[in-house]
């Protein structure tokens, strides 16, 4: 401590200066750095979800040559990993009438991954999530995703000994 009573004394200039009279000098350009990472990987991640919109998008006709109502991509995850499970391709999902049909299921598998991530949901982390992509095939078609967040809860209860 100084004489003035600040930490960090010596001769710290007014602009460097931080609330606890510390230096900061290079915090601020520091956490802009890390600002700036995240904003550009929040960026990047958005420009793949329209992509693997696209791209989802782009197999709408040939589903439908083939029968297709919609396709289905289920993922699941916890504990800090996740996959997708699956992809289905229904003529009627609601009585789980599958249709044989070719498509990359790799390709399909990340785009909906991308699309999961461009919409800021997490379903790997901590107790993680599950759900489906679903791409509907009617009309020019649509996506939505059906997803359940998994929640740990406690119940506090006390005992008298």
């Amino acid at each position: 401590m100084s004489g003035d009573g600040r930490v960090g004394g010596g001769n710290v200039r007014e602009c460097d200066k931080g609330e606890w009279g510390v230096e900061t000098v290079g915090v601020k350009s520091e956490m802009e750095d890390i600002f700036m990472s995240i904003t550009d990987w929040r960026k990047e991640e958005q420009e793949r979800a329209a992509k693997g919109k696209e791209y989802l998008l782009s197999l709408i006709p040939s589903l439908k040559a083939a029968g297709v109502k919609c396709l289905v991509v289920h993922y699941n995850g916890e504990g800090d990993s996740g996959e997708i499970e699956g992809v289905r391709a229904y003529s009627d999902r609601e009585n789980e009438v599958e249709v044989t049909v070719t498509f990359d299921e790799e390709r399909v598998s990340g785009a909906a991954s991308d699309v999961i991530a461009g919409k800021g949901i997490d379903w790997y982390n901590n107790e993680g999530g599950f759900g489906d992509v679903v791409l509907f095939t009617k009309g020019k078609g649509s996506i939505k995703i059906e997803h359940n967040y998994r929640v740990e809860s406690s119940t506090y209860h006390e005992v008298k000994v």
